[in-house]
């Protein structure tokens, strides 16, 4: 790239949102000329790595969500963690990328009353914005040992749209 060169779109950062990015804008707009400017290695450091996890989980609670923008705003927000996942696997089967993407969930073993507790208080949260057993769903001990191995559990909490590449 020189001095002179001139484009539509330019983009500072080559993690998963300057890429994601750029890839939709293309996609919309393919006549754009995009280029994307990144300090390190395309796709080096946190954000342009994932450990395999690809998860719905929001770091907050929907009511500290609903709060400061209102219960609609707070829906929509877990409903685009949703969505985001499904677009994640969408492109990777578009694209053919072989990343080795599994849907399968992901499970929180509980090994304490009070983390049980926990989790009872938040799937009970989670049904009063409208997400069922479909979404998550709380296990008991038995339930959690038929889907994996722990010692000392109580049960666990099941993510039922979490998955892994």
């Amino acid at each position: 790239m020189e001095q002179t060169d001139e484009f539509d779109v330019l983009i500072i950062g080559a993690g998963y949102t300057g890429l994601w990015s750029a890839y939709y804008l293309q996609l919309n707009d393919p006549s754009l000329k995009i280029a994307i400017i990144e300090k390190n290695t395309v796709g080096l450091g946190a954000s342009g790595r994932n450990g395999g996890w690809c998860s719905t989980i929001m770091p907050m609670s929907l009511d500290s969500i609903a709060k400061r923008h209102g219960r609609n705003q707070a829906i929509a927000m877990q409903n685009a963690m949703f969505e985001t996942l499904d677009e994640i696997k969408a492109r990777t089967t578009s694209l053919g990328i072989d990343c080795d993407f599994v849907q399968g969930g992901s499970i929180e073993v509980l090994r304490s009353e009070n983390q049980f507790v926990r989790a009872e208080n938040r799937v009970r949260h989670l049904r009063q914005y409208g997400y069922g057993d479909d979404f998550y769903q709380l296990l008991d001990r038995d339930e959690t040992l038929n889907m994996l191995r722990a010692n000392n559990t109580l049960g666990g909490l099941f993510d039922k749209r979490s998955a892994v590449l």
